[in-house]
């Protein structure tokens, strides 16, 4: 059975600042400005103009001496003890489920969770890594993790058949709005509502129309692939 681990490292925190702030696009409804807002302005400035590893360096620099970093470290070492608790104890019911409903065998892998001090969350599939802020409450993380690994577990199975059908950006899009199956197929094991982005809500109104048809994953993916213009808008 899959497993999830909880880490907090102040390098990958650092990165997780540095990706977003260089990135000035707007993500999926969110603005940059929303993005970065945690980030101090003069701080952000000098992010934006200089290399990847020289802004990872300054935002460490800034953590080690920040004003409130006794508090904020006691804050960190709350949440991850909270989630190290809280999450093993739906796990198994979890993939298990997970399993159930895409029809496809759990991977036998670890998965690792970073928490970053930053509101958005970075996350590498390949990798098998992704990240939870320690500004959510604990109900919301713990709904983020299952949407991540919902992520990781889809693409691990059906990427690959997905391309033949879907462009890189409609992929995207589409595993963002599936996770409406977490709402509708997780419900007693998560607290807090998987919302989705601003600019998916109505395609996840369509696909849990879609879903509610057979319930069968297999066709309802195929469905979709195959009327995807009905879905998407681009």
């Amino acid at each position: 059975m899959s497993k999830v681990n909880f880490v907090y490292n102040l390098k990958k925190d650092a990165e997780s600042w540095v990706e977003i702030a260089q990135d000035k696009n707007n993500f999926y409804g969110i603005s940059y400005n929303d993005q970065t807002s945690f980030i101090p302005a003069k701080l952000l400035t000098l992010i934006q103009k200089i290399d990847k590893e020289s802004a990872v360096n300054l935002v460490v620099k800034h953590l080690k001496q920040h004003s409130k970093k006794k508090l904020r470290e006691r804050l960190t070492d709350q949440v991850l003890n909270s989630v190290s608790i809280l999450w093993p104890q739906i796990e198994n019911k979890y993939f298990q489920r997970l399993k159930k409903i895409i029809q496809r065998p759990t991977p036998a892998k670890q998965y690792t969770c970073y928490l970053t001090s930053g509101f958005m969350c970075p996350d590498n599939k390949k990798k098998d890594w992704f990240m939870i802020s320690i500004w959510q409450s604990l109900s919301k993380n713990i709904t983020t993790i299952a949407h991540e690994i919902l992520h990781s577990y889809f693409l691990y199975h059906y990427e690959q058949y997905c391309n033949e059908y879907l462009t890189e950006q409609q992929l995207d899009v589409f595993k963002e709005a599936m996770t409406f199956l977490l709402n509708v197929e997780f419900n007693d094991l998560l607290l807090t509502e998987d919302k989705g982005y601003p600019a998916h809500q109505e395609l996840r109104t369509k696909l849990e129309k879609l879903w509610n048809k057979n319930r069968n994953f297999e066709k309802f993916l195929n469905e979709f692939l195959i009327n995807k213009y009905g879905y998407l808008r681009f």
